[in-house]
This record gives C-alpha cells, structure tokens and sequence, in this order.
C-alpha cells in the first residue's frame, strides 16, 4: 500500500468532499489511449497487444487450415474435377523454398484480420510461352507497404506499391493486394482495405487499458491512502520528525514478506482510500463484454473463447459449424479466389483450361455433424446418388444405376425394387417424376 499523509490544518475538514474532490481528479487526469488508425498501431494494440485478439485470430489459422487447399478444373458438363499433376499443384505445399503454404495461409489470415490488407509478390516471366507465370510467391510484410497514386487514380495501372523506405516501386504485375472494402472509396488513404479493428478501436482501447488497470493495482499491492490525525484539536498535528518516523515505518510493512504486517499507534489517526479498487470499477465484467464486442466483429461465437454463461456440448458443436459458416468458409474460399486471381487468371493457358484454386472442406470434422441427417433428407426427396455425392461435394461416379433414384423403404433403386418404367402405367415419363 501506498500512504500519503494528509496534515489536518485549522478549518480544514476530512469529509467526502474531499475524497469526491481526490477522485475526481484521478479521473479527469486519467484517460484511454486512443488506437491511431494505422497498420502498426493495429498490429501493435491488436495481434500482439491484446489477448482477444490474439485468441481469435489463432482460432481462425489453426480451425482454418484444418480444410484442405486443391487445384480444380472445370469440365464441359459443368462439374469440377480435382487435379493432382499439375505444375500448379507445387503451390498446394510449398509458397516459395522458405515458407510452406501452411504458413503463407497463416500469414493472409494475420494480416488481413488485423489490418485488412495483404500484399503478395511474385516474380514472373514478362515473355515466351511462359508468360506471367511463376514458381514461388512471397508474403510481403503488410504494415511496411505504402500504397499511393501519384494522379488520384483509383485503376490498378495508376497504382504504386513500395515498401517503407524505399524509392523503388514494384512492377504492378508482380503484385497482388487483397484488403477489405473501405467505404471511404474517394479519398487517398482508402487505396488500403478497412481493418475490421477500426470499428474496434475503442473497444480494443478500453480493453487494453482494462488490463493495464489490473496489472498496475497487483503491482502496487492494492490502492493508495492517505493518514491524517484524527484529533479535534486543531494544534495536535504530527511534527514533522513523528510524521517521517511513522512514514517510514509504513513502508517498511510494504516491503517484500511484510505485507499485513500490523502496527500499534498510541494515537488516534483516520484513513482516506484513494482511487477505485478492481472490483468497484468492474473491470472483469467489463473484459467478457469486450470480448464478446471483438467476437461478434469477427464472425466468431463467444462461446468457444470461455464465455461459459449459456455453454453446452450441444451448443460448443453448434458453435463450431457456425464459426465455419458465417466466418471460416467465406474467409478460406476468399483466399483461394485471391490465389486464383494472382497465379492462374493472369496465365492465358491457365485460364482458359478452367484452372482455379479451392478449398476442399470434407475432412473437416466439425463440418460432418449434420451430414446423417441431410443424407437421410436427400433420400426422401428420392434424389440419386449422383445427385446426392454432387451435393456433398463429391463426383459423379459413371453408372446407370447411380442416376436412379432411392426408396427410403429400403434405400434402394427402382430396379432392385423390379420397377420398369417401360412396364408403368402411372403416366411417370422419366425418373424424375417419381421425385
């Protein structure tokens, strides 16, 4: 503890006048920080400074990754086919000889999660049959990237990228920018994406400085006071030898091993609390509400970061697929268009084979719960085989019989059942009028 000693003078009266006085003073000299809207300060207060966020975007990698980036080629008959020996599938391993494109994912996620922007280059061939191909791309670093028109154009040609520092721009071709729309759509400053952490930026503040509360009062041991003698004399106040001599017999209780150590006085003195303890200013309260703020920012259930109030298994399970359907999916299928759009659309022969990259989202588990129960549906609205494995994601397998459709009876087909349509007097034309 922390004491400060209050002289008790002639007119002078210790009451709550004072101590609304001394804290409200502490209060108009305290305030938070505010979060400069700036890539540094997102990353700095945010990814790295804030546990929340930290947590959230380390449930996207690690949850995220889970689904299995592929190469696809889009067929005449409009089914996509996943292809396993292609040039193009290196990428599905590795993104350049120094980073996987495990940890090339991971870093899209970081960036764009904490400042909305990602910059990727890539060195490309400018002539010959190769054109515009490539064999590795790289993550650039994408709070040191300055993004400017030197004419206010918003078209990619009149665009310039350069890191930090540098006077030498990179080649437009050699350089993919990804960010979140910002609806600041005219002005220079929005050539960068929107972070989602601006919307945030109070939330995150307070929350920062919540923490920092907390840690400031373990240090201290707890609030500050002030002592005063406690004497209806106005002339009985402390000399100033009995006021250092007792001063430093207070701190000597604070040092280390001596805290509650107690003390005798032969005299009567008060106390005046100074400042608002951890619990009156209800700082734990308010972290869970912060923390549910930056979840709903994110797409992401609070109830899978410890928000306990209303968790079941049921609900955790559920929880999972909805962190898959409302953010994990449209942020995974975004990065495979991204790449798509960066190694293949700018490769004539690439594009027009029907190349792209997907995600593949059968091995993961959290996916499957519910699978059953939409297979049982699909065969009671009598769908085929083919129908159903198309819906699951699935190709077609080349047979008759899987284009027939099932009798929930028994789940089987019209033939092992020994319909002929041929034989039918139902007026059903096809097997689809059986549906």
């Amino acid at each position: 503890m922390n004491f400060k000693f209050f002289n008790r003078k002639k007119d002078t009266t210790i009451d709550e006048k004072i101590v609304d006085a001394l804290r409200g003073s502490l209060l108009r000299t305290g305030r938070i920080l505010d979060i400069q809207d700036n890539a540094d300060a997102y990353i700095k207060h945010g990814y790295q400074g804030n546990v929340d966020v930290y947590s959230i975007i380390r449930r996207y990698v690690t949850m995220s990754t889970q689904a299995r980036l592929a190469l696809y080629q889009r067929q005449k008959d409009g089914t996509n086919m996943e292809i396993f020996d292609h040039d193009l599938c290196a990428f599905l391993y590795d993104a350049n000889p120094s980073m996987s494109m495990e940890q090339f994912r991971e870093a899209y996620t970081v960036y764009m999660l904490s400042i909305g922007n990602n910059f990727w280059y890539k060195p490309v061939l400018d002539s010959g049959a190769n054109k515009g191909k490539t064999t590795q791309i790289f993550a650039l670093p994408g709070n040191d990237i300055e993004v400017y028109s030197e004419n206010h154009s918003i078209l990619q040609d009149g665009i310039i990228y350069k890191l930090e520092g540098s006077n030498v721009p990179f080649d437009n071709n050699e350089i993919f920018h990804s960010k979140y729309f910002n609806p600041l759509f005219f002005s220079k400053p929005t050539l960068y994406g929107q972070s989602p952490l601006q919307a945030a930026a109070v939330i995150l503040a307070k929350q920062n400085a919540s923490e920092t509360t907390q840690a400031k009062q373990f240090e201290n041991q707890g609030p500050a006071y002030l002592m005063y003698r406690d004497s209806p004399d106005a002339w009985n106040t402390l000399s100033e030898p009995q006021k250092k001599a007792l001063e430093k017999e207070l701190n000597g209780l604070s040092k280390k091993g001596k805290q509650g150590g107690a003390i005798v006085l032969k005299d009567k003195f008060g106390v005046i609390k100074l400042g608002i303890s951890a619990a009156d200013l209800n700082l734990l309260e308010t972290s869970k509400e912060g923390r549910r703020i930056l979840c709903n920012v994110y797409s992401m259930p609070s109830i899978l970061f410890n928000d306990n109030s209303s968790a079941t298994y049921n609900n955790v399970v559920e929880a999972r697929k909805a962190a898959w359907t409302d953010a994990l999916i449209p942020h995974n299928n975004r990065f495979a268009t991204d790449l798509t759009r960066f190694l293949i659309n700018p490769v004539e022969q690439y594009k027009t084979a029907g190349y792209f990259f997907g995600i593949d989202y059968s091995m993961v588990d959290d996916l499957q719960y519910g699978i059953k129960d939409k297979v049982e549906w699909m065969i009671r609205a009598r769908l085929t085989p083919n129908e159903i494995r198309e819906e699951l994601g699935y190709n077609k397998i080349d047979n008759p019989v899987m284009n027939e459709p099932i009798f929930e009876q028994s789940a089987t087909t019209l033939s092992d059942l020994g319909i002929n349509l041929a034989d039918d007097t139902s007026g059903a034309k096809n097997f689809g009028d059986y549906r």
